[in-house]
Parts: C-alpha cells; structure tokens; sequence
C-alpha cells in the first residue's frame, strides 16, 4: 500500500460545473495503488451511490467483453 500520492480520484460536480454556487463537490480519492480492477469497480460503484445514483440488489458494474 503507498499512502503518499493519490492513485485514483473520482469527482462529481452536481450543479454541472465546479465554479457554480453553491461550490459543491463529492470527491473520493483512493491511496492504494494496489487494488485489483474488481475492487476499484466496487469502489466506484460506491462513489455513484454517494453521488445519488440507485442500483438495485441485482444490479452491479463490470466488465463487458467485446465480441
């Protein structure tokens, strides 16, 4: 794990852009660079919740295949 400099930040400016007023931001910043992909899925996953988004019990993210 490295705590020193953000791996991933994931932003969300609900009023469209961040000069608005009010100045509001949800930012979730990860440190650890070690995270598998499932685990940054979940945790972006989470990130949508905090920023409103619903999923239901049966739904989640992933990866899709391109065939």
């Amino acid at each position: 794990m490295n705590y020193g400099k953000p791996a991933f930040t994931f932003k969300h400016y609900p009023y469209g852009r961040p000069e608005c007023v009010p100045d509001v931001m949800l930012e979730v910043t990860l440190f650890n660079r070690d995270l598998t992909r499932n685990e940054i899925i979940e945790e972006f996953g989470r990130f949508l919740v905090g920023a409103g988004y619903y999923f239901a019990e049966n739904e989640t993210i992933g990866v899709i295949t391109d065939e």
